[in-house]
């Protein structure tokens, strides 16, 4: 399984940015690749939804709250959409120039993608990257 991790400092209050993540209404303001999210269900710690992805084609990814402990850790888990499967987990700390924000991710990966497996890792860390500074931006 395919691992990476991606760590930031995103200029806005730990409280400010938790709320921005764990909103899944919110993902398209900061991930482009997302320009949807539907069947939102649950708060907290039993949400689900689905997530209109751009990512070699138009898919749907079902995604799932498997962690929620506020403003500290929000894990979430793609259940099904695609041949991969991200397990995000994210750590929030105070930091002096606002919030810490630290990225681990799990990539389950079936059928011919995981031929490309190993390429995954460094593209997805510069692909969220991106997503930080766009949330950065987008928190201020």
């Amino acid at each position: 399984m395919p691992t990476f991790s991606q760590a930031a400092i995103i200029h806005a209050p730990l409280e400010k940015v938790f709320a921005v993540i764990s909103d899944p209404f919110q993902i398209p303001q900061w991930r482009k690749d997302v320009p949807g999210i539907t069947n939102v269900s649950g708060n907290g710690m039993s949400t689900a939804f689905v997530e209109d992805v751009n990512f070699m084609g138009k898919k749907k990814l079902q995604m799932k709250v498997t962690e929620f402990v506020s403003n500290k850790r929000i894990v979430i888990s793609a259940q099904s959409g695609m041949s991969i499967l991200p397990t995000q987990s994210f750590t929030f700390t105070p930091d002096n120039s606002g919030t810490h924000l630290q990225l681990d991710v799990d990539l389950k990966v079936s059928g011919f993608m995981k031929l490309m497996a190993p390429l995954f890792p460094a593209q997805f860390k510069k692909i969220w990257g991106k997503y930080f500074e766009n949330l950065d931006a987008y928190v201020k």
